[in-house]
């Protein structure tokens, strides 16, 4: 198809569909998107009484949101069991189908509701921070002020007086002041002013980039002195600033890098969020509670995700089985390219009895808590480019340095870290043996207690599309599970799914894109409807010691899936590695981050 509306087969995708089908030509897209069904499992007939089914094409966008197709995202389990079912007659003959696999029972956290969400432990965020707090809400709208104020008392637990709550003047400022357990709390109330508005490049400046860089450098200033007259000595400080999108300005005017720079100079974290938008539906717009809500996850994910606060399972490992005072530690390779240019290797662990992780990196000589870390990024005079080799080297190092002889569970990410340590590749991954050079192993006495589980995900499609059933197979007994699951001929390999998110639409699980149903406007196929898939995680038990239950130490991997306070469902990969990739969006442009004299210093 195309941006006129006109819908018909690709010229590169025509031949090879045809070669795919016993028919003697294809079905139109129109006719085939109208009634898949009849083109998937033809009526027989007096000359074809078996007759072979016509095309049947998994189809997903992968081109944007300005070239829509005819069918949407996805496949549903039960088309997938209909799909595979056909398979397994067609190829009868030259292959076998997989065993299903085993089902494992493993306790982990149930979706907490929005309030428990929105709700921060003062201690846990004391215990990640420091013992005084301070969060700046600099708004735009007198909406996204309410929506705030609303947001930071849900988290905090504050109480806002009736004049703190009402606006009476557009320059108003506020600073609200509480006490929560071994916490003290500071918020800031103002409206942004000038720091939200557009660059101003000089247009005497002839080079468009050092014009950009000029402009840019001022406005880190003022976001500096912004900053640092309001600071407070021996505070975690933190700001949510209410700001346009980048499609309201030019790449040489928007200020939103340059600001953050600046709050960085003066040890701020940040965390931005867009004015509300026109209420209704579609493309730029939102409900009444819209704000409220992303008000709420923009808190979330400042005073959460970025103090890398996380909810473990009251146990981990198997109920008849737990595995007691396990330290998780997860690898990752942070890659930017452009301006922000990194091969950047880390490690985020989670040490038993603190309820926020730590982050190593290669730079910097100890373990830091979250918030510590995402600052010390802003370190312009810190490598971000490293070789293979210093990488393999810091990854031995590091697991060398953990290695003390407790109980350790190593998470690494075979899509993001092969290209660089050949070690964890398929050919060269060997039982209990822990290489990131294939041509060289860290010493088997350098990972005493430590257990390794290497991960895939369906990235590039590299684990398979699932569905799951009942003991009859059938389609009305095909869905999702949300288990953890035994390969039948591999003893050391699991599979995790995850339970269907609250955004997946009520008919994900069974819903069929293919099947005519009954509407109000009569019999219908969605074929335009999108279906949420689950993303499958291969956990592979690659270094086990003498005693271990590979199915205890998989079942970890699948736990903590779950842990991310900040977000109710669970992730695509464990915890420690979700928050190792977000680490990544710190990573400003060396522009940004160059150091500079504040004249008025």
């Amino acid at each position: 198809g195309g941006s006129d509306g006109f819908l018909g087969w690709n010229d590169d995708r025509a031949p090879t569909l045809a070669r795919l089908t016993s028919a003697t030509q294809l079905p139109t897209p129109r006719a085939l998107a109208r009634d898949p069904l009849a083109h998937l499992e033809p009526e027989p007939t007096e000359h074809d009484p078996h007759p072979h089914p016509i095309a049947g094409v998994p189809f997903r966008y992968g081109l944007g949101d300005k070239c829509k197709h005819a069918v949407g995202d996805g496949v549903s389990a039960r088309d997938r069991w209909r799909l595979f079912t056909q398979l397994q007659q067609g190829l009868a003959d030259v292959t076998r189908p997989v065993q299903p696999h085993t089902k494992i029972r493993v306790g982990t956290r149930s979706r907490p509701s929005e309030s428990d969400l929105i709700c921060i432990n003062p201690t846990h965020l004391a215990a990640a921070t420091e013992n005084h707090l301070e969060l700046t809400l600099l708004f735009d709208s007198t909406v996204m002020r309410s929506a705030l104020m609303d947001a930071a008392a849900a988290a905090l637990d504050l109480t806002w007086t009736p004049t703190e709550l009402t606006l009476v003047d557009p320059g108003q400022i506020i600073e609200h002041r509480e006490q929560k357990g071994p916490l003290a709390v500071t918020v800031r109330v103002e409206p942004i002013g000038a720091l939200g508005s557009e660059l101003t490049p000089d247009p005497a400046i002839t080079s468009r980039k050092d014009r950009a860089a000029a402009a840019s450098v001022e406005r880190r200033t003022q976001g500096f002195r912004y900053f640092t007259s309001r600071s407070t000595p021996e505070t975690a400080r933190f700001a949510i600033i209410e700001m346009r999108d980048q499609d309201s300005f030019t790449a040489d005017t928007d200020p939103k890098k340059a600001l953050k720079a600046g709050a960085l100079d003066a040890q701020v974290l940040t965390q931005n969020i867009t004015p509300p938008k026109p209420e209704g539906r579609g493309p730029g717009k939102e409900s009444e509670d819209g704000p409220r809500q992303r008000a709420r996850s923009s808190t979330r994910d400042l005073l959460i995700r970025q103090t890398g606060i996380v909810t473990p399972p009251e146990s981990l490992g198997l109920p008849d089985e737990p595995l007691q005072d396990i330290t998780t530690v997860g690898f990752w390779v942070v890659r930017r390219n452009g301006d922000s240019r990194a091969v950047l290797p880390l490690a985020v662990a989670r040490i038993p009895d603190e309820p926020y992780v730590r982050v190593r990196l290669p730079y910097v000589d100890e373990w830091l808590p979250m918030r510590r870390a995402l600052l010390a990024l802003s370190d312009t005079a810190a490598e971000r480019v490293f070789t293979s080799t210093q990488v393999r080297e810091y990854f031995g190092e590091i697991t060398a340095e953990v290695c003390d002889g407790s109980d350790i569970a190593l998470f690494t990410l075979a899509q993001n870290m092969r290209g660089l340590c050949q070690g964890l590749t398929n050919d060269n991954l060997r039982p209990d043996v822990l290489a990131f050079d294939p041509d060289g192993s860290v010493p088997a006495d350098q990972i005493k207690g430590l257990r390794h589980l290497r991960l895939r995900t369906n990235l590039r499609h590299e684990t398979s599309q699932v569905f799951a059933h009942g003991d009859a197979v059938g389609e009305s007994s095909v869905g999702h599970a949300a288990w953890l699951w035994k390969d039948v001929d591999h003893p050391r390999r699991f599979y995790s799914t995850p339970g269907k998110p609250s955004t997946a639409g009520k008919g994900s699980p069974q819903g069929s894109r293919l099947e005519a149903h009954l509407t109000k406007y009569g019999m219908r196929v969605d074929t335009l409807a999108d279906v949420w898939n689950p993303r499958l995680l291969e956990i592979t038990a690659a270094v086990l010691h003498p005693g271990d239950n590979p199915k205890a130490w998989a079942a970890i991997a699948h736990q903590h899936r779950y842990i991310c306070a900040h977000y109710a469902d669970p992730l695509a990969i464990p915890a420690e590695l979700h928050l190792a990739n977000k680490i990544g969006e710190y990573l400003l442009p060396r522009r940004e981050l160059e150091r500079f004299e504040d004249v008025s210093s």
